[in-house]
């Protein structure tokens, strides 16, 4: 029994000794080296400035199906009527025709219908906010 427990307390120095080990690494490289969080700084702020370069771009995926989704949910009435329908625009009519169903996850569509309840130009912009 006394091994055992000789074992089990080697086991947690160890652990300890690891820990301790990475927070001071952690610490090292957060506090004490300004290199990685100026590069965090304008990797930050480039990928902000590329947003805003992009921010009108519609892809084929917003304008065949996320724009027509959002629309749907929003007249089916978004949340209290979630994941039963969408009507996905099809045909080149601009009619709405019924499909049953969606094919993302179930998180992101929690995403879809709250942007839903945006006015229609501001689709894209909640899109694009929620992929950033």
């Amino acid at each position: 029994m006394a091994n055992i427990l000789n074992f089990i307390k080697k086991i947690f120095l160890i652990v300890k000794n690891a820990l301790q080990k990475a927070s001071d690494w952690v610490i090292d490289v957060l506090l004490k080296r300004w290199n990685f969080i100026i590069f965090i700084a304008i990797f930050t702020i480039a990928r902000i400035a590329l947003c805003v370069c992009v921010k009108d771009f519609v892809s084929g995926d917003f304008a065949q199906f996320l724009n027509h989704w959002c629309t749907g949910i929003n007249k089916n009435g978004g949340f209290s009527n979630f994941g039963n329908v969408v009507y996905t625009y099809l045909d080149g009519n601009n009619n709405w025709v019924y499909s049953p169903g969606y094919d993302y996850s179930m998180p992101y569509l929690y995403i879809l219908t709250t942007i839903s309840y945006l006015k229609p130009e501001h689709y894209i912009y909640g899109i694009k906010v929620a992929s950033i």
